[in-house]
C-alpha cells in the first residue's frame, strides 16, 4: 500500500496532527490502512460496514476500487510491490464472483487476466 498514491483518490484525505498524518477516509478518522488490513483477514465490505459506524460505503468502495485500479497501473519509480495488498484485492474479487482459480494452479482469471495472488511469476 506504500506505494499507491493516495492523492489522486478523493474518497480519502491526510491532515497533519489526524491520525498522526496517515491517509484516513475523508471527513473520517478511518485509516485506508484498517480497510485493507480488515480485507486481507478474510472481511468483506458489508463486514466493515457492520464494524465501523458512521463509515460511507460508497467512500469504502472508492477506496477498495482505486486500490485495484491502481495495481494494474506501471509505477512511475521502482516501488516495493504491494503483494499483501494484491491478495487481499484479489479474495475480495473471487467473494463477489469476479474472478475464478484455475485448477491445479496458484494463478487466478480477473476479468480476463491471469494473476497470482503470491509472488509467483505468471506461467509460461
Amino acid at each position: 500500500m506504500a506505494g499507491l498514491d493516495w492523492s489522486q483518490c478523493s474518497a480519502v484525505e491526510s491532515v497533519p496532527g489526524k491520525v498522526s498524518g496517515a491517509w484516513v477516509l475523508k471527513g473520517t478518522r478511518m485509516p485506508v490502512s484498517t480497510i485493507f488490513e480488515n480485507l486481507e483477514a478474510g472481511a468483506n465490505l458489508d463486514d466493515i460496514m457492520e464494524w465501523y459506524d458512521g463509515l460511507d460505503r460508497e467512500q469504502v468502495k472508492a477506496v477498495i476500487e482505486f486500490g485495484a485500479h491502481s495495481l494494474n497501473k506501471a509505477p512511475a519509480r521502482p516501488v516495493a510491490k504491494p503483494q499483501r495488498l494484491k491478495a487481499a484485492l484479489i479474495l475480495l474479487l473471487l467473494r463477489h464472483g469476479r474472478g475464478r482459480a484455475l485448477p491445479g494452479s496458484y494463478f487466478l482469471r480477473v476479468d480476463s487476466k491471469l494473476v497470482s495472488p503470491c509472488c509467483r511469476k505468471e506461467p509460461g
